[in-house]
């Protein structure tokens, strides 16, 4: 990482203050691979609470998402580094191909003698497979992706304005969405993303401010000198190395078979009654899962008409980032990610039933049970509010001092013996009163203790008290405010006339942007025709200068046709546009006439009925 104040932003940047873990991280090392005896559990272990507080989570998840093969059992440092360090160079150099292969210059790709060339792959062809509209297309893509990563918001906002960083996210964003064209880039995916650059940067922020002397006295202390050349190799320091490994770790949450994220992206036709992977995800959780740990909960959900969608997506889309931030966060994603490595390393036995469901491992796992323990936490709250203030408690989730608790509750009613074994436990503690929010009144964070036990069989009996299990002292403490942010959608379920301004509102603001857009636009291609119409007047100009004048003057052809076909697109609707228009209009009036017949007569009707009860019954009959 470049030690630039203008790379690394302000000095107010958190990484700036952030102290060097290098000690810990060895240490966390040696203790998983540094004996020789290394054995899954100990990655099972540091999944389900054992890492809480790692100074290494960016290697743990590389070696829970594959980028990292697993150590094997009695695998030597030495070996392990040897291994490793091959996987890690050949995947890191198929990443720069990827990047290669969707790098266009269509200036610099375009061969000037071929003329069968030229004639596609000039500035005012309308081909679609024209370099400058592979270039364009690819523009229209970052565009979009930049649009998300100004409005980033989490924890350590400061690292994602540096502008290291947005190169980071543009590119592994951009790369993605061209390697997968059906899917793209969707809304979202920068968000799973900044966990990765925020524990990346954080874990290699402790690499690069280790003074020598440190790394010294760490590699002596060490159980043997490759501890120190395994932290060096998987959790790197060089901006390449970092951008590589981040695409890595995230084709392989979205593209894997046992998690398959990429299909909760998907789009369905408006209209149509195809459920998305997600969508379904979000009423399983409320219709199948809740009702099985807690039936009154799910009942007054259910009375009130709660879509799961409305709260769920949320939670599920970005896992829980928006609820708990990034830091907050991370102990779920430690517990979903290990999970994955579970379903890796035994997936055979479950591949049937997965199969016979149409579900992921991923869907039918820890991360749903998190999702129903987070509403079986907020349950005495969520009981006490009508409609509009239960969706504002969803939408806005209590603060929590340790998300922790809500991974025991969902690896405790998994049913999962072996990630049960593993999970850390705090000391048990005598009960107190039974509900999880001891002041819900209160907005301050409140703390209450707990009983654990076994787990609880499911209630099978929609009558049955629910199970509520209250909070340890050391783990969290959840206290909702009654007197939250309103929910967003809330007005919009109502259909009120502020909803629609709003509506109408945003369509107005993006009509304005891009107007603003095209006319930034035409400013650049105007500035730069009055540059190249002068340009003999500047006689003082390099070659290198008067080469990218040239291609200047190009890019702003090509950018003017781009105007006038975005703006003819806007003018003159094809044919087969003017068509659908017309059919929708035709339908809507017609759906008017009947609506207004049906008035008529049903007008015409009481008319007569009002009649016949005024009239003597000799002229009636």
């Amino acid at each position: 990482m470049s030690d630039t104040s203008s790379e690394h932003g302000s000095d107010d940047d958190m990484l700036s203050h952030a102290p060097c873990l290098l000690e810990e991280m060895v240490r966390e090392v040696d203790e998983l691979v540094g004996d020789g005896a290394f054995g899954i559990e100990r990655l099972y272990r540091a999944g389900m609470g054992g890492m809480r507080k790692t100074s290494v989570r960016s290697l743990y998840w590389k070696i829970f998402l594959g980028e990292l093969s697993t150590p094997l059992p009695k695998e030597k440092p030495a070996a392990l580094l040897a291994r490793w360090t091959e996987e890690i160079d050949r995947k890191r150099a198929g990443y720069a191909a990827l990047k290669e292969k969707h790098t266009v210059n269509p200036i610099q790709d375009v061969d000037d003698d071929d003329e069968d060339a030229l004639a596609i792959d000039n500035p005012l062809s309308d081909h679609k497979d024209s370099l400058w509209s592979v270039y364009f297309k690819q523009e229209q893509i970052v565009r979009e992706i930049e649009k998300d990563l100004n409005r980033m918001s989490a924890d350590d906002t400061s690292l994602y304005e540096r502008p290291d960083v947005k190169k980071f996210l543009r590119n592994v964003l951009k790369t993605f969405a061209l390697e997968n064209l059906e899917t793209g880039y969707r809304q979202g995916m920068h968000d799973v993303l900044s966990a990765f650059a925020y524990h990346f940067y954080h874990n290699a922020h402790s690499l690069a401010i280790a003074p020598p002397e440190l790394r010294k006295r760490c590699r002596q202390s060490a159980s043997c000198p490759e501890i120190l050349s395994l932290i060096d190799l998987t959790i790197p320091i060089e901006p390449e190395h970092l951008e590589a490994d981040a695409y890595l770790i995230f084709d392989a949450l979205l593209n894997s078979p046992s998690t398959n994220l990429k299909s909760w992206y998907k789009v369905v036709k408006r209209g149509s009654s195809e459920e998305t992977p997600i969508q379904r995800l979000c009423t399983r959780l409320q219709s199948t899962i809740l009702p099985c740990y807690n039936s009154k909960l799910a009942t007054h959900l259910h009375k009130h008409g709660v879509e799961p969608a409305v709260y769920a997506l949320r939670w599920f889309r970005v896992w829980f980032i928006r609820e708990f931030d990034v830091k907050g966060s991370a102990p779920l994603w430690d517990a979903v990610l290990c999970e994955v490595l579970y379903n890796r390393t035994n997936g055979e036995e479950k591949r049937k039933v997965y199969e016979q469901t149409g579900m992921t491992p991923l869907e039918m796992g820890v991360l749903p049970l998190i999702g129903a323990a987070m509403l079986h936490f907020i349950a005495d709250d969520l009981m006490e509010r009508d409609f509009s203030g239960t969706l504002k408690r969803l939408m806005k989730y209590p603060p929590v001092e340790d998300v922790g608790v809500f991974v025991d509750k969902a690896i405790e009613w998994s049913g999962n013996a072996e990630l049960q074994k593993h999970i850390a436990k705090p000391d048990l503690v005598s009960a107190s009163p039974p509900s999880p929010l001891a002041n819900h009144n209160n907005n301050t964070t409140t703390r209450a203790r707990s009983v654990a036990g076994p787990p609880q069989q499911p209630q099978n009996n929609s009558s049955a008290k629910p199970s509520y299990v209250t909070l340890n002292a050391s783990r969290t403490a959840v206290a909702p405010s009654s007197s939250s942010a309103p929910f967003p959608g809330e007005s919009a379920k109502f259909g009120s006339s502020s909803s629609y301004e709003s509506y109408q509102d945003m369509q107005i603001r993006e009509m304005v942007a891009n107007e603003h857009e095209l006319a930034g636009k035409l400013q650049r291609i105007v500035d730069t025709f009055q540059d190249r119409w002068f340009e003999h007047e500047k006689n003082d100009r390099t070659d290198e200068e008067r080469t990218k004048a040239q291609e200047a003057y190009l890019i702003a052809i090509a950018e003017l046709k781009q105007v006038k076909d975005t703006l003819m697109g806007a003018i003159a609707p094809s044919p087969e546009e003017q068509r659908q228009k017309q059919e929708q209009w035709t339908a809507a009036q017609r759906a008017k006439d009947h609506e207004e017949s049906a008035a008529r007569k049903q007008t015409l009707n009481q008319q007569k009925a009002t009649l016949s009860r005024k009239l003597p019954p000799s002229l009636t009959g």
